[in-house]
């Protein structure tokens, strides 16, 4: 699905992916104090010589690349935070400064360790910033946006990701990742098709493996406004269950009220009737990289609207999802209106960073299938649907 896979004739819709991020440090006083912790403040003179040149590589190379996560380019264009906590460079250096201070009071020689340790993160990876200022502030989701980073409070009231990343097993020659969960509970294979993935060979794909398929029923152009039937829907969700493989369908929704988000509930529920569905029934939620109908909706108009389709999907007798990214689940919606129903969360790594409960992770929008032509979505489920 993930953007790029919504194709259709009408140029109604397009769709498109990615994201970026940036940092700085403290100081000493007397002396004494200087001469006494000098391999502490090597580490320290270090680690800013390191941020800064990072900084400017960062800003060199800012402009049109994908630094660490993959998400939409065009994010900016309708940012409506719940009052994120937003910080300049030099409010940065502050927070840093106290976060050293408080790894120091841990003591001389934990105190170096804890700096070395985030010294050598920081030289590992080309992303080593953000992921040093995700490490000091795990209460915090973190986004850069231009030349600020932004934090966004972790609601710890709701239900909590409890996947361990540690867990997660790539398969380096499939690209696939399986999970294996504490208890002993096992990971699905699970992909999503539309009609940008032409003709399927369901067979060869049901002896790939797979064991669900998400298959788009149709969407709203971004445009007009008007509902569409997906053209390969129906071959797709009757060759799928007839090669054994579960489905579950989603449409892309382009909605402005409430009453249009029941309308396309109500344009699903009556295309998957004569189908067993085993997976959910999903409201995809994402960006469009050109002026869209849904522009100017606020965060709770995105949640409302997710929900008033989800509670539609639940009166019909099946179990509703809500597909989006990190973007759009942090930034711009709220997670507590949306407490409760099933999450497919699109994220572009090997490893997830999402603090909320999920049933399925689009992993990849490049794998490869056997039976299909085409680059297709990768997701695990961690759910026996």
């Amino acid at each position: 699905m993930e953007l790029k896979d919504i194709d259709f004739d009408d140029d109604d819709l397009k769709i498109d992916p990615e994201e970026q991020r940036k940092i700085s440090e403290p100081e000493y006083d007397d002396d004494s104090q200087r001469s006494k912790r000098k391999p502490f403040v090597v580490v320290l003179l270090v680690l800013l010589f390191l941020v800064t040149t990072t900084l400017v590589a960062i800003a060199i190379l800012y402009v049109g690349k994908d630094l660490f996560l993959r998400e939409e380019q065009n994010v900016e264009q309708e940012v409506e935070p719940a009052d994120p906590k937003i910080y300049t460079q030099a409010e940065f250096d502050e927070k840093l400064a106290e976060a050293t201070k408080k790894a120091r009071e841990e003591g001389e020689k934990d105190g170096e360790e804890i700096m070395k340790k985030m010294l050598r993160e920081v030289s590992e990876e080309s992303s080593g910033v953000l992921m040093l200022l995700r490490e000091l502030y795990p209460d915090d989701m973190i986004f850069v946006s231009g030349s600020k980073y932004e934090y966004y409070p972790i609601n710890r009231s709701l239900k909590q990701n409890t996947i361990d990343n540690e867990l997660l097993k790539k398969d380096e020659e499939t690209g696939m990742i399986s999970y294996v969960a504490p208890d002993g509970a096992k990971s699905y294979i699970c992909i999503d098709v539309s009609s940008f993935q032409k003709e399927i060979n369901w067979d060869k794909v049901k002896a790939a493996g797979v064991d669900y398929a998400i298959i788009r029923v149709g969407f709203r152009g971004y445009g007009t406004g008007k509902m569409v039937e997906d053209t390969y829907y129906k071959s797709n969700i009757e060759e799928a269950t007839s090669a054994g493989i579960k489905v579950g369908v989603y449409f892309f929704s382009q909605a402005t009220t409430v009453e249009e988000a029941i309308e396309e509930a109500d344009f699903v529920i009556e295309r998957i009737s004569p189908y067993e569905i085993d997976l959910p029934v999903a409201i995809d939620i994402e960006a469009i990289n050109e002026t869209a109908r849904t522009d100017n909706l606020t965060n709770d108009d995105r949640s409302d609207f997710c929900v008033a389709f989800m509670d539609r999907v639940k009166a019909a007798g099946y179990e509703p999802m809500i597909y989006s990214n990190l973007t759009f689940f942090i930034r711009k919606m709220n997670m507590d209106k949306l407490e409760g129903y099933e999450k497919w969360f699109a994220f572009y790594n090997d490893s997830i960073y999402f603090p909320y409960d999920i049933g399925i992770w689009q992993y990849s929008a490049t794998g490869t299938i056997d039976g299909i032509s085409t680059d297709v979505d990768l997701n695990i489920s961690f759910k026996d649907w």
